[in-house]
């Protein structure tokens, strides 16, 4: 029976698979014992957290503004239908009383 990989093994293996041509990248899976390298990673990517934090709302500001004007339009879309619909409605009132001979009640 064979033993089990240790963990340099795996992680040997995982290394081979992303980087199959064995160039040496820098990479946050690394292992550091420097305190000041792991400060300064961790000071990297909290600013790329940041980042990410800031156009993350900025994107749901835009989602927003866009709901917003599809709701105005919508509303929009709306009035000018039940304007068309009133418009319609005395024209056919106008219509039927023209075609009565009859004149309209005076105010």
């Amino acid at each position: 029976m064979s033993s089990e990989p240790s963990m340099t093994e795996m992680f040997e293996l995982i290394q081979k698979m992303w980087n199959p041509l064995n160039i040496p990248l820098p990479s946050v899976l690394t292992p550091s014992i420097d305190p000041a390298e792991i400060e300064r990673k961790i000071t990297e990517l909290k600013a790329v957290e940041g980042w990410l934090s800031m156009n993350l709302k900025m994107l749901q500001v835009t989602i927003q503004t866009l709901e917003m004007q599809k709701s105005g339009l919508q509303a929009l879309s709306a009035s000018a239908q039940a304007v068309r619909t009133s418009a319609q409605a005395v024209r056919t009132s106008a219509e039927a009383i023209h075609a009565a001979g009859t004149k309209p009640p005076s105010s």
